[in-house]
Formats: structure tokens, C-alpha cells, sequence
């Protein structure tokens, strides 16, 4: 197979761009737990966003 080279050099990449992807979402959900674990040891109350935006919907007044 003569693109076997191209195959493994696109393969390589492919995969970088993947553990790129991944450490990227690691590191904002990492940081985004220790900020909602911050704020509850300092007695502050606080929602992690996707609660808070749940939470907006539900207290929006019915339209008549």
C-alpha cells in the first residue's frame, strides 16, 4: 500500500486534534467544579450555569 505513510501521518494528527479536544473540556469542567466548590466553602451561595439558566426558565412568568 503506498499511502500507508499519509495514512499514519493523517492518523497522528487526527489524533492530536482529539487529545487537544479532550484536555481542553478536562481542564474547563476541572475548573469549573473547583469554582462551585469554592464558593460553597466560602458559604456563598452559588449554581453551577446550567442550573441557573434551568432555574431562570422555570421562575419565567407564563405568557397569557
Amino acid at each position: 500500500m503506498p499511502y500507508l505513510g499519509l495514512v499514519q501521518l493523517i492518523g497522528k494528527y487526527v489524533f492530536l486534534a482529539g487529545m487537544y479536544v479532550f484536555l481542553i473540556w478536562a481542564f474547563r469542567e476541572l475548573f469549573r467544579t473547583l469554582r462551585f466548590e469554592q464558593s460553597a466553602a466560602r458559604g456563598v451561595p452559588a449554581t453551577l450555569p446550567s442550573a441557573g439558566a434551568a432555574t431562570a426558565r422555570r421562575q419565567a412568568p407564563a405568557a397569557p
